[in-house]
């Protein structure tokens, strides 16, 4: 019963024996004389708390289109506070990671293995660069492969992996688009992809100026609306340049053999998904 409960209130379960072990840290530090805040670190708990906490949770899976394979998609068990320090922009409702253009606040998987259903066969993906962030994992059509993205430090990277190997292949280099979900869709067929990418751009990001290009103007007419409550929208111009900036996509086809074709224009695009057929796209684009 307590290993149910630790499971489905995990997140509960490490704050309070976090804090816990935090305030009798400062306790004793300031039993000896110490300055709450001075030389403080970062302190571990007990080896059999640490190991509660740090246990691994069980695995989600995805099923293959014919029901043959499986594919366990492990995660880690708590996020390292390096990743919580991970800058985050906070517009129109978006929370995006401005290192990696993707979102800030969205779990990854650490590990992924194929498992044959007739048989319980499991097979690990290799390739794959160490303690690898892995999002959107979907399957081809056809079953025999899957894809996935991997978050690098400068981008997202676009990768595929074989069923009957489990070998890992990256068809692009860090230059995916996420900030608007899953950044890419298999074409019919399993012969390739449509991705949303990074376009070419600044090095670097609009700053801020310190002296403003006009007033500030807000209107009120005092009439009783009842509307939702949305979260960060865009309150200046630079929150507008910013978005442009960390939005901005085009579409492009991408080969099994890493061969990039651009597609159509360039824009604030949040969805490109082929036909049945793979002859046409349907593309979303999000316009002031």
């Amino acid at each position: 019963m307590f290993d149910v409960l630790a499971s489905r209130f995990g997140w509960a379960v490490s704050r309070v024996a976090l804090v816990a072990f935090f305030v009798m840290g400062l306790a004793d530090h300031a039993a000896a004389g110490g300055v709450i805040g001075e030389g403080l670190m970062y302190q571990m708990p007990p080896k059999a708390l640490a190991d509660l906490i740090d246990a691994a949770p069980t695995p989600e899976t995805s099923l293959s289109p014919a029901h043959e394979w499986m594919v366990l998609l492990h995660r880690p068990a708590m996020p390292s506070i390096a990743e919580l320090a991970q800058p985050e922009l906070r517009l129109a409702g978006l929370r995006i990671n401005p290192r990696t253009n993707g979102p800030s606040r969205r779990s990854y998987y650490v590990d992924l293995v194929f498992k044959r259903l007739s048989d319980g066969v499991e097979r690990a993906v290799t390739g794959i660069p160490e303690d690898p962030h892995i999002r959107h994992v979907t399957w081809s059509p056809d079953g025999k492969m899957i894809a996935f993205t991997i978050a690098r430090p400068g981008g997202s990277e676009l990768w595929t992996a074989d069923v009957e190997t489990g070998v890992g292949k990256r068809l692009t280099y860090p230059r995916l688009n996420e900030v608007y979900g899953t950044p890419y869709h298999w074409l019919p067929g399993s012969r390739g992809l449509v991705c949303r990418m990074v376009v070419n751009r600044a090095p670097e990001a609009p700053v801020s100026s310190e002296v403003p290009i006009g007033p500030t103007v807000q209107k009120n007419l005092g009439k009783k609306a009842p509307s939702r409550t949305y979260q960060d929208l865009l309150k200046n111009a630079h929150d507008e340049s910013l978005l442009d900036y960390y939005a901005f996509t085009r579409v492009a086809g991408v080969s099994l053999n890493s061969v990039l074709t651009p597609l159509g224009a360039r824009g604030i695009i949040t969805r490109a998904e082929p036909s049945p057929n793979g002859h046409y796209l349907l593309v979303e684009t999000r316009h002031r």
